[in-house]
């Protein structure tokens, strides 16, 4: 059998070439070594920029977002102040000028008037509140309450030493007498019917009624001073059968809105 085999002149030829590939490879490498050592230091140093610019970024955002939070939280804090010191405003003002309408009110009438402040609804009843004024100040049951333009609200119907307690003309168990104050002969009886409006109750089908007549007290029979206003017409009822006629009464002012009242006394001096 015949074996083939390289001439001894090949083989050292191979030897040849692996050697000096070799030394290709070595002498490439050495050359080539320092630009791969400084490429990867610079996207090294590419990578620790971008990362100091990233960390610098947040560390800059951070600060900058916080700072908008405080400021906003105090330009909050500053707005609410500012309404509340505007409310606080408004409502001394209208204090104020509650006061000087019953001062000057105070001024004009003739008889004892007392000042008193509104202190707190009944319990169980929006219709009755008391005042800080009693029996020691001289109220006593059946004195009339009033407000501005001598518009009357309530009447004194329990007094306690230091406070007394107020029923607003609108309470069911309400009751004065009245007059139309263009008419002296007109009379009625106001009562309330538990709503906001009053009811003029009694007068004689005789008599002429008009839409948005002045409803006045009448004086007749208690301590309650004549020429107070109640408020006007703003409705009329009539039945054929009856001898009286009703009208509705719409009250001048709510009550309930205000503050501070006058309680007069015509036979205090």
């Amino acid at each position: 059998m015949l074996k083939f085999q390289f001439p001894k002149s090949s083989k050292k030829t191979r030897q040849a070439v692996f050697i000096f590939i070799t030394v290709f490879f070595f002498v490439f490498l050495s050359l080539r070594l320092p630009l791969f050592t400084r490429s990867a230091q610079a996207f090294e140093r590419i990578l620790y920029f971008s990362g100091n610019v990233v960390k610098n970024g947040f560390a800059f955002v951070f600060p900058i977002k916080a700072e908008l939070m405080r400021e906003r939280d105090y330009y909050l804090e500053l707005s609410s102040s500012l309404a509340q010191n505007i409310q606080q405003t408004s409502t001394l003002e209208a204090r104020v000028e509650e006061l000087s309408k019953l001062l000057e009110l105070s001024s004009s009438i003739s008889y004892k008037s007392v000042a008193a402040n509104i202190l707190a609804n009944s319990p169980g009843d929006d219709k009755q509140f008391f005042i800080d004024r009693g029996s020691e100040d001289g109220i006593r049951n059946g004195l009339a309450v009033v407000i501005e333009e001598a518009s009357i609200i309530g009447v004194v119907t329990q007094t306690q030493p230091e406070r007394s307690l107020i029923t607003l003309l609108q309470h069911e168990n309400s009751s004065i007498p009245a007059k139309i104050s263009s008419d002296i002969s007109t009379s009625g009886l106001i009562e309330g019917s538990g709503g906001f409006l009053l009811n003029m109750n009694y007068v004689p089908q005789t008599e002429k009624l008009f839409i948005a007549d002045v409803v006045v007290t009448s004086g007749l029979g208690s301590d309650i001073p004549q020429g107070l206003i109640i408020g006007t017409i703003s409705e009329i009822i009539t039945e054929a059968t009856s001898p009286f006629q009703q009208a509705r009464i719409t009250p001048l002012f709510d009550g309930t809105m205000y503050s501070a009242v006058l309680v007069l006394d015509p036979l205090g001096l």
